[in-house]
């Protein structure tokens, strides 16, 4: 494995302004088709599962159509189009509200539930018939002593193609390539990553991050693509890597395409004016001996990288993103909860306006250890780390006058929510704002959820949590 990504890569960057010419273009300068697909070939191709909410937030449709096309055209014999399943959000459902299995279909394609939820969401769950097929369809994988769960499709299939959209990002930057996989790496591991949370509340969440970061660079490990084609057609800046409200959209017009992740993200990077040395993924794949050592050897066969650079502005931070009446502070915070807020926040200032112009102010603290609100009524902590740090703090006891006396005494502080999991449900999150500040003062999350129980989002994802804890 490491011999794969520590070869010469080849990197291509194509600006064509038609898609297609940019994808056969690009293939040619790698190498030609045949170095991707062979007569009989099964093919995976791994596509971030965004679809529901459109271009930019996943990469083209024109896109991934051509791609099957010409795999298709130069003699694969099956062509499987998936991910691994966003956390909570069932593969059957997007299929159900998109068509996704019919269109690809019609391509000779087959668009793959790697959570199995196109048995369970038919019939009832039947608890070991599902566990059965939970195992046909992953393998355990060790990687330096650690076991991972892994879909077949990635390890059995004789090609492994990456699909990927750029955008900004609040972890890496951008959305990398190498974080396609993402998910996988934290699959099955639920009791180990919770325990680490618990040692993380009184230790470094230097430690954890880098666990964080190493799983993820493992499962990078057990099938190198054979091709990585990064999309920068539109990039979504300032707020991303989803549309929100202070996103906005640059055109490069280009595809970056390489022979193995980390030469291609690096050279992506290097497009979007990043330095490469400040980004935690690169320098710990640095560090572990992985990719190419001398950046300059990565060959680049397609437009030159100073011709192509476009500066764009990377994500706020979690206390710099504007919500009305809302105080937000931060201490020290992991990875995962990192994420799930930057998510959150941004999710109600673009949805969720008339929510927060009706709540009255409010303090959000998130993170191990956050600085003491400015208003001790209506506190929303979010994750563990915020709830098990602070339970010393002043908030957390008010002083207030009873009835039959008038010197004021220290009670307990009932005006605080507690959002716990490391990290929170993003569904659930929403779901206790709304029920903490009223459905009549939150008309937009009231909706929200409306609208998931109409496409009975709740039975999905009953299903699915039983399927993970399986």
């Amino acid at each position: 494995m490491n011999d794969e990504l520590t070869k010469e890569p080849q990197v291509a960057i194509i600006r064509k302004k038609v898609k297609k010419n940019a994808l056969i273009e690009g293939i040619e300068k790698l190498g030609g088709i045949e170095q991707f697909v062979k007569e009989g070939d099964d093919i995976f191709i791994n596509t971030p599962m965004l679809l529901l909410l459109g271009n930019p937030n996943h990469s083209h449709m024109e896109l991934l159509t051509e791609l099957i096309k010409i795999l298709k055209k130069n003699g694969a014999r099956k062509v499987f189009i998936g991910a691994f399943p966003k956390t909570h959000i069932s593969t059957k459902l997007i299929d159900q509200i998109l068509g996704l299995s019919t269109y690809f279909n019609s391509l000779e394609a087959e668009f793959v539930f790697l959570d199995n939820s196109d048995i369970y969401s038919k019939n009832s769950f039947n608890e070991e018939k599902i566990k059965q097929i939970k195992q046909a369809t992953y393998s355990d994988v060790k990687i330096k002593g650690k076991s991972y769960k892994v879909p077949n499709l990635l390890l059995e299939t004789e090609k492994y193609i990456v699909l990927n959209q750029i955008n900004v990002d609040p972890i890496f930057m951008c959305t990398l390539s190498m974080r396609c996989n993402e998910l996988i790496s934290e699959f099955g591991l639920k009791k180990e990553m919770e325990a680490e949370c618990n040692e993380a509340n009184y230790r470094d969440l230097n430690i954890m991050n880098d666990k964080i970061i190493s799983r993820l660079i493992d499962i990078n490990l057990i099938r190198i693509p054979d091709l990585v084609i990064n999309d920068m057609y539109e990039i979504l800046e300032h707020a991303g890597p989803l549309n929100y409200y202070e996103s906005s959209m640059t055109n490069l017009d280009a595809l970056v395409l390489g022979t193995d992740s980390i030469s291609t993200d690096i050279i992506t990077l290097r497009i979007l004016g990043q330095n490469i040395f400040e980004n935690k993924l690169i320098v710990n794949v640095r560090e572990r001996g992985l990719g190419p050592k001398d950046l300059s050897k990565i060959k680049n066969i397609g437009e030159s990288i100073d011709n192509s650079i476009i500066n764009i502005t990377g994500c706020k931070d979690l206390s710099d993103i504007n919500l009305l009446n809302t105080q937000i502070e931060t201490g020290d915070i992991c990875l995962r909860c990192k994420k799930v807020a930057y998510h959150c926040l941004n999710y109600l200032a673009s949805q969720a306006s008339k929510d927060l112009k009706y709540s009255p102010v409010h303090s959000l603290l998130i993170g191990k250890n956050p600085p003491d609100p400015l208003y001790n009524k209506d506190l929303i902590l979010f994750g563990d780390c915020a709830i098990k740090t602070t339970q010393n703090s002043d908030f957390r006891t008010i002083k207030g006058k009873s009835l039959f006396r008038k010197k004021e005494k220290e009670k307990k502080n009932k005006n605080i929510l507690e959002i716990e999991g490391c990290p929170p449900n993003f569904f659930n999150f929403l779901k206790q704002y709304m029920k903490y500040f009223g459905k009549a003062s939150c008309p937009n999350l009231n909706y929200f959820f409306k609208v998931l129980k109409a496409y009975k989002y709740s039975k999905y994802q009953k299903n699915l949590i039983k399927w993970e804890e399986l």
